[in-house]
């Protein structure tokens, strides 16, 4: 299950992706999506952001930007609403993985963050099969 949002990646056009954050993978995959003529999602090329590569994510209104240690933008997610593009937000920051070695008390953040993620994971799980009924709803419409 994933999220149908745009998406840009750099000297690419925007468009329509379907994103699946896989945080056991330490990836953010992402599968062009269109609307075929019988009606039912159509899904071409399949490109990857590797979690690894991200140094920070940033958020402006309904944007949300991967950019990579040299400071170069990796990808841009651009959300329906400021509210999801925030919760993507925080969701990537929370999949990063660590930055250096870890004690008892990064063992425990790391759980805390965990716990976060998961719990957003489901919340943006939610609001896809929502938007995905909505959808579905439009067009049976058309």
């Amino acid at each position: 299950r994933g999220q149908v949002l745009m998406a840009q990646f750099p000297g690419q056009e925007l468009d329509v992706y379907i994103a699946v954050l896989d945080p056991a993978a330490g990836s953010l995959d992402l599968q062009v999506a269109s609307v075929g003529s019988a009606g039912d999602v159509e899904r071409g090329r399949q490109s990857s952001v590797t979690l690894a590569n991200v140094a920070s994510v940033g958020h402006t209104d309904t944007a949300v930007t991967l950019l990579g240690h040299s400071g170069a933008t990796l990808c841009t997610l651009h959300a329906e609403s400021s509210g999801d593009a925030g919760a993507w937000a925080a969701t990537l920051r929370a999949a990063l993985p660590p930055s250096g070695e870890g004690d008892g008390d990064e063992v425990e953040r790391l759980r805390r963050r965990s716990r976060a993620l998961q719990e957003q994971i489901s919340s943006l799980e939610t609001e896809g099969r929502r938007r995905e009924k909505q959808l579905t709803t439009v067009m049976r419409r058309a």
